[in-house]
């Protein structure tokens, strides 16, 4: 119980910390919760609206055994292109040579493809499966 309470108490001083550090620099806020709320606008108006629009789209088109690999195909390639798209978009990507040090495009490419493949492999295992279950 000690430990839990030593644990609020550290996490309670970071958050302290954290708002200190935000209002200590003129600008600093708007600037916050910009970055915070950008975000969040994106994901409730574009994310989510286009993903319930593709899982219904694959209901209709997709034979029901392949609901789930599609599903899974899905959310492994929408994360892969939310993580790779801020470097990608950044304006600082030329300006400072360093800061971007690896091939996003490259890597973006990898993750769909490694997505694209992991989903195929499940649709090939779920079709096997189904032949061979005994009627």
């Amino acid at each position: 119980m000690r430990a839990r309470i030593a644990l609020g108490a550290l996490g309670g001083a970071a958050m302290v910390f954290g708002v200190v550090s935000l209002f200590s620099v003129p600008g600093r806020v708007p600037l916050v919760l910009l970055w915070a709320g950008v975000p969040l606008v994106l994901h409730d108006a574009v994310l989510v609206p286009a993903t319930l629009a593709l899982a219904w789209l694959g209901r209709r088109v997709l034979p029901r055994r392949a609901w789930g690999p599609a599903v899974v195909g899905l959310v492994c390639a929408a994360t892969a292109l939310l993580l790779a798209l801020p470097p990608l978009l950044s304006p600082a990507a030329g300006a400072v040579p360093g800061l971007l040090n690896r091939d996003y495009r490259l890597g973006l490419a990898l993750a769909l493809a490694a997505s694209l493949l992991v989903t195929a492999l499940l649709l090939v295992g779920t079709r096997r499966r189904d032949h061979e279950k005994p009627e």
